[in-house]
This record gives C-alpha cells, sequence and structure tokens, in this order.
C-alpha cells in the first residue's frame, strides 16, 4: 500500500444541482439526493500542507468543474445556467478536501488523454490579449510561450509583459490544463490554466489563484501574424 503525492477533491452536488437534474434531464423517476451521494467526481490535486491549500489551489478552476458536473447529465448548454461562475458553483456544489491518499494497486496508473492535440511543441509568439495593450505585452522581451510535448504530457515556460513562469498539464480532449509556478512583477503567482488551439492561434488562458484571469492569443514563432 503505498502513498500518492497528491491530495483528493471530492465534489458533493446540493439541492439546487438536485432540482436543476429532476427539471431538466428525463428519468423514469426522480433523482434523489441520497442517488447522488452514491457516486461523486473525484479529482487528484496537488498534496499540499493544509486542506486550505487545496481548497485555494482548485478556486479558479470552479466554473470549468461546474461545466464538466453539468455536462455528466445533461449535453446541452442551453439547459445550463448561463452564468456559471464560482459563487455558483459554491451555491450548486460542495467541494470537500482529503489529504490521506493510498494507493492498493500494484500497476501503474494510466492516464487516459482522450483525442491528443499534436504538435503543441515549439515556441508560440503572443500577438494580442483582451486583458493587455502591446506596450505590456513586449515590456520585458518578445512575449512568447515556449512548450514540450510528450504524448499527452505538456511542460513549458512564458514570459508575457511582467508575467514569467513554467508550467506543466495533460491534454484532455481537446484542450490542455496545466498547473503554473512563477512571478508577476516581483511577486510569486501561481495557478491554473489552460490551452486551446483554433485554427493556427493558440489561446493560452492564465487563471491565478489569487483571482485574475488573463487571456493571450498566440501564433507559432515565423508566421504571419493576423491582423488584430
Amino acid at each position: 500500500m503505498n502513498a500518492i503525492d497528491r491530495g483528493v477533491m471530492v465534489i458533493h452536488l446540493r439541492q439546487p444541482f438536485l432540482d436543476w437534474i429532476n427539471r431538466t434531464v428525463e428519468m423514469s423517476s426522480p433523482v434523489t439526493m441520497k442517488e447522488l451521494e452514491e457516486d461523486c467526481s473525484v479529482f487528484l490535486v496537488p498534496e499540499q500542507d493544509r486542506l486550505e491549500d487545496m481548497l485555494e489551489y482548485i478556486r479558479p478552476l470552479k466554473p470549468r468543474l461546474f461545466e464538466m458536473e453539468l455536462e455528466s447529465w445533461n449535453r446541452d448548454p442551453s439547459t445550463w445556467p448561463q452564468e456559471r461562475t464560482e459563487e455558483l458553483f459554491d451555491a450548486w456544489c460542495e467541494l470537500r478536501a482529503h489529504s490521506k491518499v493510498r494507493d492498493l494497486v500494484d500497476g501503474p496508473i494510466v492516464k487516459e488523454p482522450g483525442e491528443l492535440l499534436t504538435d503543441l511543441a515549439g515556441t508560440w509568439v503572443v500577438i494580442s490579449s483582451p486583458d493587455f495593450d502591446d506596450e505590456y505585452l513586449s515590456m520585458e522581451t518578445t512575449p512568447c510561450v515556449v512548450l514540450d510535448q510528450e504524448d499527452h504530457e505538456i511542460t513549458g515556460d512564458f514570459h508575457i509583459g511582467l508575467i514569467s513562469g513554467s508550467l506543466s498539464g495533460v491534454i484532455e480532449g481537446d484542450r490542455v490544463r496545466f498547473s503554473f509556478d512563477g512571478m508577476d512583477e516581483m511577486d510569486p503567482a501561481n495557478g491554473a490554466g489552460t490551452i486551446t488551439i483554433q485554427g493556427e492561434t493558440m489561446t493560452f488562458t492564465l487563471e491565478f489563484h489569487y483571482g485574475d484571469v488573463f487571456t493571450f492569443d498566440c501564433v507559432r514563432e515565423g508566421q504571419d501574424r493576423v491582423a488584430r
């Protein structure tokens, strides 16, 4: 029996979520709270010294976790709440953190990446952002994201304006989800983020643990920049 250097977050659905399920999902009989509690979603998170730190780590991911829970019951987004905010997540769901994780299986843990995004490795130059002007983006150097890819695992570094750091993540379907550590101006910063591809453009999103979310549009180094 081996300890794993991860914590566990369990999502327990509250009454408003149950009410939404019974309004929008066709069932032979209404779902009960007891049935919801029989099988909850579980997520591994980085090991932390305190349970409060685990909850803080996952806080920027709440809107996406909310969507994942909604989609698991009803794939039609038109039935979902229009504003899927952190506050609404907390009203509809409860997160419980657990620090003691043991592996009872002798074999390795196999991660299933789903449909791989291919050929992400290389240097991606930031060409625009809805959150910053050009002067800020190029304040210290050419703003860029440098990625390495091994199967579904992604690592890399970024330097955009006064924000810099290193990231590590995995491909989940049509996007990369990662965590990062770095600096914002002179202050330590960390959080989570996503990478998506649409055509020739990569969208790079940073979700800081203290609440800010910044988005950057990137193209491969040497590729012609599109008009902004």
